[in-house]
């Protein structure tokens, strides 16, 4: 659940507000018009990147690729690098919001290189924290948070806030999923305290947003509503038109955990209608998603399937992997339930195939958890059997992951006592040999006094024998 939320945390990050939107629609044409006109510098370069991101910002994710590549083969042939790095970091940004995280990952890679070479630190933080991501959503979350915390380390160099309300968030985030709350609370709280320093609204509605969703985890329902009412009240006042409809988002899902339908459809309503009138495809499509869930969950399918069916066609669209399958996987469980066996394990070998393709755990176990459920009601128990194997695998896979950072830490802290112990052993054994050196050296000294006394006795003696 909290993944999910922060994906789409993630990408409402991307698009920042409604009249930004507008004001990139309106950038789209100028820029347009400036193609054919540029010549081929890194002008030109810059156009590409910037129709690029703009594109991106309108899900139109095949016309954002188009540009991002033709602006990235342009700077590569007069080795603009820093044209380069732009494009690699625009085009690894839209594979991310397709889910095709392998390739967004391969690009942000590329991005790092880049700026490693150019010495750019912000850039370089930014590449980090993108790779981090990418290794999240992966569910990778060691290497994530290897990568969050060189962000962290540069922009607090660089004394970057910007970046450094990103590294509190996504750490935060990060400590969320893995259930480690008090962690994540003290990075929110982080961010929260950097956006009161620097009076910036929205930041601080970011913030009240995450301690929101953090608070649903912790089943602090109404903590959670009294975050998301301070967020609200922010982007109202703000005029930020797509973070109100996120948070009617949050609100619907806050009373769908609660089974109040109604009020949860409501809210729903209200953030579609706001998604259709600025024409935001990636928010119409979670809204129609959430309000077939919720269908479902109510026991109508039929107005359940309705929805699934409409979001699909939008996430074919706009190309979001992860949402197809997720569709597919609704899809497909309504139609084995309601006994349309043969199609519904047709769209959940779909969801399957895209799970895999794109490496994504959450997709694998949805599909493989229905797979294994729909050949078993057909009586195909060796398959049925297969994908429960598969399921095991990768539940055990993320478990691994999940619980490596603190199997690591254990050992860490045994490694520690283990050097400590032998260390004090060490100094003991020392201590024993300095103490026998000590009386090694008294005995030393004690030996050569004593010959030394019986040496000055004897000439004494012979020197008085002599002398008489």
């Amino acid at each position: 659940m909290i993944k999910k939320l922060v994906l789409i945390f993630f990408i409402c990050s991307l698009v920042f507000n409604y009249n930004w939107i507008v004001a990139q629609t309106n950038k789209v044409d100028s820029l347009l018009a400036l193609v054919n006109t540029s010549k081929k510098d890194t002008s030109a370069v810059m156009v590409y990147s910037n129709l690029c991101w703009a594109y991106l910002n309108q899900s139109e994710h095949k016309k954002a690729l188009d540009y991002g590549e033709k602006g990235l083969k342009l700077a590569k042939e007069i080795n603009f690098k820093f044209g380069t790095l732009k494009c690699y970091k625009n085009l690894g940004s839209v594979y991310t919001l397709m889910a095709d995280f392998d390739k967004a990952l391969k690009y942000y890679n590329s991005s790092l290189k880049i700026a490693e070479e150019i010495n750019d630190k912000n850039e370089i933080a930014n590449c980090n924290g993108n790779i981090g991501n990418i290794f999240y959503y992966k569910s990778d979350y060691i290497q994530a948070l290897l990568f969050y915390e060189k962000q962290l380390k540069l922009v607090e160099e660089t004394k970057n806030a910007a970046g450094m309300a990103r590294c509190y968030n996504n750490i935060g985030s990060l400590y969320a999923f893995l259930n480690n709350y008090p962690k994540a609370l003290s990075y929110y709280l982080r961010k929260l305290k950097l956006a009161e320093e620097l009076k910036d609204d929205d930041l601080k509605a970011g913030a009240y947003t995450n301690m929101g969703i953090l608070y649903v985890e912790l089943q602090r329902d109404d903590k959670a509503e009294e975050y998301y009412s301070k967020a609200l009240k922010i982007y109202e006042k703000l005029g930020d038109r797509r973070s109100c409809a996120m948070m009617y988002v949050n609100f619907g899902n806050l009373n769908n955990d609660r089974q109040n339908y109604p009020k949860a459809l409501e809210f729903h309503e209200r953030s579609l209608n706001i998604a259709t009138t600025i024409n935001d495809k990636e928010l119409i499509s979670k809204n129609l998603e959430d309000i077939g869930l919720i269908y479902l969950r109510d026991g109508d399918k039929n107005r359940a399937m309705d929805h699934f069916l409409r979001t699909l066609v939008i996430k074919e669209e706009i190309e979001d992997l992860y949402g197809m399958a997720s569709c597919y996987v609704n899809i497909g469980s309504i139609q084995v339930s309601e006994g349309v066996n043969r199609k519904g394990i047709e769209n959940l070998a779909k969801a399957l195939e895209i799970g895999q393709n794109i490496g994504s755990p959450d997709i694998l176990r949805s599909a493989y958890t229905k797979l294994a459920e729909s050949n078993f009601k057909i009586e195909n128990y060796k398959q049925a059997y297969i994908y429960q194997v598969k399921l095991k695998e990768v539940n055990d896979s993320v478990f691994n992951v999940e619980n490596s950072k603190i199997l690591s830490d254990i050992k860490t802290n045994f490694e520690v006592e283990r050097i400590e112990t032998e260390l004090k052993a060490k100094a003991a054994a020392q201590q024993v040999i300095n103490v026998e050196e000590k009386k090694r050296q008294q005995f030393v000294i004690y030996a050569v006094a004593g010959i030394l006394i019986i040496v000055i006795v004897f000439f004494l003696h012979y020197y008085i024998n002599v002398s008489g």
